[in-house]
């Protein structure tokens, strides 16, 4: 068993980076069987888990300003629900949101399961294109329910860019989310950069630290920037790395195989 909030110079440096997610607080053997699913074995794997995308929350549209046929992030309450069916039997499940402003119905088709993660008066965070049918619509939106707890978990949730991740039905964001701010916070220092600190410096290139806290928790568009800017410069050194190692051993056996002894 591990954890106990692991460090211990981080069971020495890299090695600690294969420690296993489901000893990692909060986690445990069921819900590392789900990380698991999308391919979250280690701490390592967690660091380096990149957002298929990000939504800014810094700034929200409001209801009565958004645009039909873009994509809006919005935020606002359950004011009802309901499921009802169509002529030919599919299920058609409907949920009102409103701020201040307006109104907005979010619509999920063939996804009866759905109605039971909602509340009437909870705070909920969508994310879609917006459709115009009687009233303004989101088709199949992600959505996020916000918690009571909200301002104990702001940085990570709310009020800043924030990333989104590939899940399973099993993970939820605010959960993965959570795990991530975590993780990064307590164990990016222990990440080796692979990168010499010249090559960095000449390809104007951030530490793996900066990266990974920036490619996840992006402070704003210039620090997203730089951090993928060095992920994906990463990627293409270790390839060429891994290609120059495969050259010499192909030459040192060539080299090899020419050798006669005795002779």
């Amino acid at each position: 068993m591990q954890d106990k909030n692991i460090p211990t110079e981080f069971i020495r440096h890299s090695a600690g980076l294969k420690t296993p997610v489901q000893y990692i607080k909060g986690v445990g053997p069921k819900k590392a069987q789900f990380l698991n699913k999308i391919g979250l074995f280690t701490i390592d794997d967690l660091l380096y888990n990149l957002p298929r995308r990000y939504e800014d929350r810094s700034s929200f549209t409001s209801i009565s300003n958004v645009i039909i046929g873009q994509h809006h992030t919005l935020r606002g309450k359950v004011l009802t629900f309901g499921l009802k069916k169509t002529k030919k039997g599919a299920s058609i499940f409907q949920v009102a949101v409103g701020d201040n402003t307006g109104v907005i119905y979010a619509m999920w088709f063939n996804q009866p399961f759905v109605k039971r993660y909602f509340k009437v008066g909870q705070k909920i965070i969508l994310y879609g294109k917006v459709d115009l049918y009687d009233a303004p619509v989101i088709n199949q939106p992600e959505y996020e329910i916000v918690g009571e707890d909200e301002n104990e978990d702001d940085s990570a949730h709310v009020g800043r860019i924030v990333p989104i991740y590939s899940l399973t039905k099993d993970v939820s964001q605010r959960f993965l989310r959570s795990l991530m701010k975590m993780v990064i916070e307590k164990y990016f220092r222990f990440l080796p950069d692979v990168i010499p600190t010249k090559i960095r410096a000449r390809n104007k290139l951030v530490d793996v630290a900066f990266a990974i806290n920036n490619i996840h928790f992006p402070a704003n568009d210039e620090n997203l920037k730089r951090a993928y800017q060095r992920i994906v410069f990463e990627e293409f050194f270790i390839l060429q790395c891994a290609i120059a190692l495969k050259r010499k051993n192909v030459k040192i056996e060539e080299g090899l195989s020419h050798k006669v002894e005795g002779g």
